[in-house]
């Protein structure tokens, strides 16, 4: 499935922008960049989306961390996964919102069963604007166009579409995708059909709000499974006067065993900037990647302010074979919650699928095939 995994930490401050080299030598054209953010400094102005919505993508042989503000540190943990296009097609796409709340993008094909995709979007106009202006969710229309919303029409919304297709009669993951609404209660619930192996099985997804403010306890969501059977997204607030939509994708892995998803969550009280869970089942960290849900937000914050919502941005990442740790900024006393996945992917063969071999009508007794023997 996989070629090679990398991380990589970019950090803007008083910046727009951050850029870092991939080392391994990846062919970008088949990367997928999966990123949590965390805030350093807090954030007390009437601009923070501009400050606070990051785009991740690749430019050359590098990842690029973007967004328009340069006020406030971010720290943005990339995950860089290579897929190997034998087995799993990536297609990358720039996208937009020029104005109003919705804009469509042609894809090439693919099997809806076996597609899912990330969008990493960010205001690219320096107006005040809201959640509602610059959350975006992301589904498809069709096997061959997908739909990008958002929940108001401020400003002008730039970034980048991935789609990652599993190939084959036996792919490597299969997709269910399901669109849920919150508001009050604060919790909402979608049953699974066909049920899932939780040990095989995270999310992937996006979400606009129609919250017109920066209150945390109404725009920020977090997303997992609470069986094999049911999706659950929830909130900190139920006030009904906002709602939040979810598009969220259930990837399932094969039955190889290489391929393991363990799942938990983080709670921070008040003040509380890191914590961390040390008792994971023992991981290969050279194909293995941390991820809060959903992207790239993560956490369930509470709060009404400006400042509460920095706090609940939850940044992730391994350290180690058996420990992952979540951070945020913490200095304005709101609480966040966030649900973690860490996604263990099986490597490509090398080898494994060989068709025929004719060398010119040569007889040969034995034939070595990067570990296959053909006799």
């Amino acid at each position: 499935m996989i070629v090679s995994v990398e991380r990589i930490q970019l950090t803007l401050t008083s910046a727009a922008s951050d850029n870092q080299p991939l080392t391994l030598g990846q062919t970008i054209a088949n990367c997928v960049p999966f990123y949590s953010v965390k805030g350093v400094t807090g954030e007390s102005f009437a601009d923070i989306n501009i400050n606070d919505f990051v785009e991740v993508t690749f430019s050359g042989s590098s990842v690029y961390a973007t967004r328009t503000g340069t006020v406030g540190t971010m720290v943005v943990d990339v995950y860089v996964v290579e897929f190997d296009p034998s087995f799993v097609k990536v297609q990358q796409y720039s996208l937009d919102i020029p104005s109003g709340t919705s804009n469509t993008q042609a894809i090439t094909a693919v099997s809806a069963t076996t597609a899912a995709f990330l969008i990493y979007t960010y205001l690219a106009t320096d107006v005040t604007d809201d959640k509602n202006d610059g959350l975006t969710k992301v589904k498809f229309n069709s096997t061959s166009q997908v739909q990008v919303d958002r929940g108001a029409a401020g400003g002008t919304i730039e970034g980048t579409l991935y789609v990652v297709e599993a190939l084959g009669a036996g792919p490597d993951f299969s997709v269910q995708h399901y669109e849920l609404t919150v508001g009050n209660p604060e919790y909402t619930t979608q049953v699974v059909s066909p049920s899932v192996t939780l040990a095989l099985s995270f999310i992937m997804g996006s979400h606009l709000t129609s919250a017109g403010d920066d209150a945390a306890e109404q725009a920020s969501i977090k997303a997992w499974l609470s069986s094999v059977a049911e999706l659950r997204i929830e909130r900190i607030s139920s006030t009904p006067a906002s709602t939040c939509t979810a598009a969220c994708q259930v990837v399932s892995l094969d039955s190889d065993a290489d391929n393991t998803v363990q799942h938990g969550e983080f709670s921070f009280i008040a003040q509380d900037p890191s914590e961390n869970y040390a008792s994971l089942t023992t991981i290969d960290v050279t194909r293995a990647i941390a991820i809060v849900q959903p992207f790239p937000t993560g956490g369930s914050g509470s709060g009404a302010g400006t400042n509460n919502w920095a706090e609940s941005y939850v940044g992730t990442y391994l350290s180690g074979t058996n420990t992952i740790y979540g951070e945020r900024f913490a200095d304005y006393g709101a609480t966040c919650t966030a649900r973690w996945s860490v996604i263990e992917w099986k490597e490509a063969a090398a080898g494994a699928a060989v068709g025929s071999l004719i060398l010119d009508g040569a007889v040969l007794s034995s034939l070595v095939l990067e570990g296959f023997v053909v006799r």
